[in-house]
Formats: structure tokens, C-alpha cells, sequence
């Protein structure tokens, strides 16, 4: 009898297998352990890891191994986890590159869901925090989605906008903002932009503030040929592009062609325009010079008197055909 029992220990011994095989998603090992695949863990590998990207806020972890303390980031004290398969420490943590070398003053680790969201372990997805949104909760979500009257744009897109400023610090991609259309404003672009004009208590004449551009239409040789086009902004930094303007070497006739293009742009963004010319000059020496023969160019001098604000300067639009 006593053989029996002994031998029916042993064969239940021998039965014992990793929990619920491991569900399918790891391997089992020694003493019974389940080795998870990638994105999978807990004992039986059942649950999924949720993806990481750098956190909006780092927090310590507290005592990950229960000793009652907690150590400092120098200390290790997981390592070889499925959440953490480099190790972790109960501080704020030690950041290491590649090579596992550990970095010097960093932070904004990476955590899973940023540390702005909880994962579903039954999905591997994040479930992000009102305010924030990607699949990791990696990045602020734009105020009422920008009303549908503007773009959400990261923050380095949005410098670069504004004449090409780089902005390259560690929430680069992660702090959001509107970039709201023309017309336009607020946090959320919610509110419209009112129209503007100088203000009459400080002009002491009869005209407003003038913008005035220089246009120079020139041919390597001959006369001008081909067509262009000229792009106008207006104070809100909205564009409009003229159509087809047919070259010409006499200034007055370049100057009438002009003003009638930009008069016929839509929604009455030219209201008053003037136009003076002259024969082309060129830069010989760093003087300007008349071109020889006075054929083969015209410079223009184009005044808005009657478009409020500071103007971006107009752009000619060349890739039309001809030279």
C-alpha cells in the first residue's frame, strides 16, 4: 500500500505543467514557468502589454520587490520581466541606450501608455485620459478638434510654420495645438477674425497704410515671352494666385495686365491696386544698371492702398511655360 501511495505522488508529480499552457502565447520552462512571447505576459502569458512611448510625467514605481524600502535608481531590482526586459528600479528610472550605458540627465522614460492611459489587457489597447490621444497616449489631443476650422499640428510643425522656427525638445511630437484656417482664431479656432484697418485717429491723410512690391520681369536675352502668375496674401495669410499673365517688355502695357489680374482675384481680396513701371535694370558690380537695349525686361512697382495690415510680399509664380 505504502508503494502505491509513493507511486502515485510520483506520477502526479510528473503531470504538473505550466498554467493554462501558457495560453498559447509562451513557452514553458523550468520549475514550471512560462516563458511569454513579445507583447504577451503574466503567469499564464494571458494578458497583452500595451504599447510604450515616452511619458508626458515619470513616477516612481514603489517597492516592486515588497522589501519595505525603497531603493534608489541606481538599484535594479527587476529584471528579465516581460514589461521590463532590461530591469527597472523602484526610483525614478535609470535610462540606458542601446548598449545598455547608462544616459545622464534624462527623463520622460518610456511607459507603457505614456503613463497618460490604462491598458486593457484584453485588447493591448491603451484606454488614453480625456486630453490625450495616439496609440500609446503618446500625444495631447488638439482643444474641441480645432472646431473644424484648423489643423492639429504638433508643436514643432506649428514653429516651423512661423518662419521656420526649430523647436526639437522631448515633447517635439507630443504637445499639440490648432493651426486654424484663414479667418480664424482662438485656442480652438473657434472664434472668427474680425476685419481690420488703420486707425483713423492716427492717419493724418486721406490714405491708409500702403504696401508697396517690386516685381522684375526680365529675359536672359530678347524680349520677354511666356506667361506668369502672381500669388497675393492677404493679412490673414491667405493666398490667392492670379491667372495667366502674358509677358510684355513695354512697362505700360505689363503694368495694365497687371492690375486687371489682380483686380479679378475671387472674394474681393484686391479692392484698390496701382501699378508704375519702368525699363529693367540689372545688377552689374553690385549697381544697378539699365539693360541694354531695354528689350528684354520691365520693373514694376505694385501699391495696395486700400489692404489693411502688413502684407507678405507677392510671390511670381514662373513655371507656367515659356522662359
Amino acid at each position: 500500500m505504502i508503494k502505491a501511495i509513493i507511486l502515485t505522488t510520483l506520477v502526479g508529480m510528473a503531470a504538473a505543467e505550466c498554467p493554462n499552457a501558457c495560453s498559447g502565447h509562451g513557452t514553458c520552462g523550468s520549475f514550471d514557468m512560462c516563458t511569454c512571447d513579445r507583447n504577451w505576459q503574466a503567469a499564464d502569458c494571458s494578458q497583452r502589454t500595451c504599447p510604450f512611448d515616452l511619458a508626458h510625467v515619470d513616477t516612481p514605481k514603489g517597492d516592486l520587490d515588497h522589501s519595505n524600502s525603497i531603493t534608489g535608481s541606481a538599484s535594479t531590482v527587476v529584471s528579465s520581466s516581460t514589461v521590463y526586459p532590461t530591469g527597472t528600479q523602484e526610483g525614478f528610472p535609470k535610462m540606458v541606450d542601446g548598449a545598455g550605458s547608462q544616459d545622464s540627465h534624462t527623463a520622460h522614460y518610456y511607459m507603457e501608455c505614456s503613463n497618460k492611459g490604462v491598458c486593457d489587457r484584453k485588447t493591448g489597447e491603451c484606454e488614453c485620459f480625456d486630453g490625450y490621444d495616439g496609440a500609446a497616449c503618446q500625444r495631447a489631443s488638439c482643444p474641441n478638434d480645432c472646431s473644424g476650422h484648423g489643423t492639429c499640428k504638433s508643436i514643432s510643425a506649428l514653429a516651423e510654420g512661423e518662419f521656420n522656427n526649430v523647436y526639437a525638445l522631448w515633447d517635439k511630437d507630443a504637445s499639440m495645438g490648432c493651426d486654424c484656417d484663414s479667418g480664424y482664431s482662438g485656442a480652438d479656432c473657434s472664434s472668427r477674425s474680425c476685419k481690420v484697418g488703420a486707425d483713423p485717429l492716427y492717419l493724418d491723410d486721406t490714405i491708409g497704410r500702403t504696401s508697396v512690391f517690386g516685381v522684375h520681369i526680365r529675359a536672359s536675352a530678347a524680349d520677354v515671352s511666356g506667361t506668369y502668375a502672381l500669388k497675393f496674401f492677404d493679412w490673414y495669410g491667405e493666398d490667392y494666385t492670379t491667372g495667366a499673365i502674358t509677358g510684355e517688355s513695354t512697362f505700360s502695357t505689363s503694368c495694365t495686365q497687371v492690375v486687371a489680374a489682380l483686380k479679378a482675384l475671387p472674394d474681393n481680396a484686391v479692392s484698390a491696386v496701382s501699378c508704375s513701371g519702368a525699363t529693367a535694370t540689372a545688377a552689374v558690380g553690385g549697381q544697378l544698371a539699365a539693360v541694354a537695349g531695354g528689350a528684354n525686361g520691365v520693373d514694376l512697382q505694385v501699391t495696395f492702398t486700400a489692404n489693411p495690415g502688413y502684407l507678405k510680399s507677392l510671390e511670381i509664380v514662373t513655371n507656367l511655360d515659356g522662359d
